[in-house]
């Protein structure tokens, strides 16, 4: 007689707390493992720790990011010459406000714009990603942005920022060598070429080649198409 073979033990699956880790140095083996496009409890915690960093780096970099809320009032005061000081200084708090607003809100808004325009986008490749996988492709490759704003903020509290009137002079991008004077659309692009950004189109471009099944080459294009969508509303802001 023979016995049948025992049949091999379940690979245990990694929490969701070891996929934070992960992403970082073993993005396919998150992407794999989270399939099922489940991003729920992943999404909350990028909105806490942006939203924790967000309010550290303004406590920090604070000469920098009151300097360009002062050259936003100095810009509408020049449009509007019959803007009162209670308005200005409304609006004074109304974008340190949105400042720390953007991390709890705006943080969600653009992972979601995020995985839309890359499913959209892997479409033009075939690609077999189900909407919630990219929204979970979206949610973790952003990740990396947390680590970018610990690294800002502990630079505030390195750094002489008593007379640092610009943030992008302590962002990791291009914009931070451009010299004072040139033009915001430029910086508008110089701020895209940025360590962190480029870490999360590399990523959107590992989940979709696992998600997707769109083979390496495509998917990195798709990944740079979507870079270059993302960056057209900060420039055309900037040119405004």
């Amino acid at each position: 007689m023979t016995s049948a073979a025992a049949p091999a033990p379940a690979q245990a699956k990694a929490s969701v707390w070891e996929d934070f880790l992960d992403i970082f140095y073993a993005p396919s083996q998150v992407f794999a493992r989270r399939m099922d496009g489940k991003f729920g409890l992943a999404l909350v915690v990028l909105v806490i720790a942006s939203a924790a960093l967000a309010y550290a780096a303004m406590q920090a970099l604070e000469p920098a990011f009151t300097g360009e809320i002062d050259r936003q009032m100095a810009q509408a005061a020049a449009q509007n010459p019959n803007v009162t000081p209670e308005q200005l200084e409304g609006m004074r708090s109304f974008g340190s406000a949105m400042m720390l607003g953007y991390a709890i809100i705006g943080v969600p808004i653009m992972v979601m714009l995020t995985g839309l325009v890359l499913w959209l986008v892997g479409k033009l490749f075939d690609s077999q990603q189900t909407v919630g996988q990219a929204l979970m492709v979206a949610t973790y490759a952003n990740f990396p942005r947390v680590l970018g704003g610990l690294l800002m903020t502990l630079q505030g509290l390195v750094m002489d920022t008593s007379n640092m009137d610009r943030i992008y002079k302590v962002t990791f991008s291009a914009a931070r060598f451009a010299p004072d004077g040139t033009s915001e659309g430029l910086l508008a692009i110089l701020t895209r070429v940025e360590v962190f950004t480029i870490w999360v189109t590399v990523l959107l471009a590992i989940g979709l080649h696992i998600t997707g099944r769109v083979n390496k080459g495509n998917a990195y294009l798709a990944a740079f198409i979507v870079f270059v969508v993302g960056s057209i509303p900060a420039v055309l802001q900037a040119l405004r």
